[in-house]
């Protein structure tokens, strides 16, 4: 687990800052309502994912390190890198390697819509039962997501892949918009209207993010088991342990209790 941050001093210095920042970020008040305005966290980044901030610091990630996200965050997977980025509404977003975008948002009736403005690379997404507005902008092409799962690749060309593996997506270039339906895909290139959808089997394209939410989990399970063992040993509770001759005496967990001698 690593992370680092330039324009902040020492390397000491720099994690207690990001600690602190990390729990004023997340902090929520009486009602739950956040008091902050980050917009998600990244979960996890195997290889090294670099975030450019607003102004201009860089925050680069690698292993299960979990860092506040904010508008205007520009995220960067480098060779090898893949990582999980996960928005407060419960949405996920998964990077492929050598993949690049920034997120923005416009104002929209009863809120805000969340934009992830791609430049390159290959992302899986999966939103949440009740997720706030989504969309994908590429160089050549537009994708209203709302309550679905989808695979999108950008080339260096510009050339949008959208694949819908749940729900269905508004996508649309060059003023021409399709709809793209379940197991079906649709390509959007400069100046050429979105392709017709074609079927396609999604599970073809989406291994590699299926692998890596695996990975997720286990991590998730990982810490959940390390702060469990935690508690207890911070907090010792008291159970209850068997003696040969019936009785019962109360033992903090962690004693190691030898049998009693002629005990068989």
């Amino acid at each position: 687990m690593e992370h680092t941050t330039r324009g902040i001093g020492g390397p000491r210095g720099s994690a207690l800052l990001l600690m602190g920042l990390f729990l004023l970020f997340t902090s929520t008040d009486v009602r739950g309502a956040r008091l902050d305005n980050t917009i998600g966290v990244v979960k996890n980044a195997r290889g090294s994912l670099v975030i450019i901030r607003g102004a201009g610091t860089q925050d680069r990630v690698k292993g299960s390190a979990i860092l506040p996200l904010f508008e205007g965050d520009e995220l960067r997977s480098e060779s090898g890198c893949q990582a999980v980025i996960e928005f407060h509404d419960g949405t996920r977003i998964a990077l492929n390697e050598q993949t690049t975008f920034i997120i923005r948002s416009r104002p929209a009736k009863g809120g805000i819509v969340r934009i992830i403005r791609m430049l390159l690379g290959e992302v899986w997404v999966k939103t949440s039962a009740k997720p706030d507005p989504l969309e994908f902008e590429t160089p050549v092409a537009k994708a209203a997501v709302s309550g679905t799962e989808l695979n999108v690749r950008v080339a260096d060309d510009g050339r949008s892949q959208l694949t819908v593996l749940e729900g269905s997506v508004d996508f649309s270039s060059a003023g021409v918009n399709c709809s793209i339906l379940p197991s079906t895909q649709s390509i959007g290139q400069h100046g050429k209207p979105c392709t017709p959808p074609v079927p396609v089997d999604g599970s073809l394209l989406t291994g590699w993010s299926k692998q890596l939410m695996k990975l997720v989990r286990t991590v998730a399970t990982i810490r959940a088991a390390e702060a469990a063992f935690d508690r207890r040993r911070r907090h010792p509770q008291r159970r209850r342990a068997c003696w040969p001759n019936g009785r019962r005496r109360l033992m903090p967990i962690g004693t190691f209790w030898k049998r009693p001698t002629g005990f068989s």
